[in-house]
């Protein structure tokens, strides 16, 4: 199994709204003449009222991308 992951993250000085994280990771499944590979990124944002979640995931057999699936949120920050 190989897993490579990475993760960036930023922010303007102490604006609390330019708060910003970003991981990706690939891992890797192969024996013999199989192989399979999963691919996600995440990215995770801010404003005053709300946290923002975009999230990708992809997974392949061989080079034949199989499934794809894709979420959008916005959740309330509630005070915090």
């Amino acid at each position: 199994m190989a897993i490579s992951t990475a993760e960036w993250s930023s922010h303007n000085g102490n604006d609390d709204d330019s708060v910003r994280g970003e991981p990706r990771s690939v891992r890797r499944l192969a024996r013999q003449d199989w192989e399979i590979t999963l691919r996600t990124r995440t990215l995770l944002r801010s404003d005053s009222e709300y946290f923002y979640l975009q999230a990708e995931m992809d997974s392949y057999e061989g080079d034949r991308r199989v499934h794809s699936h894709r979420i959008s949120r916005r959740i309330p920050r509630n005070l915090v």
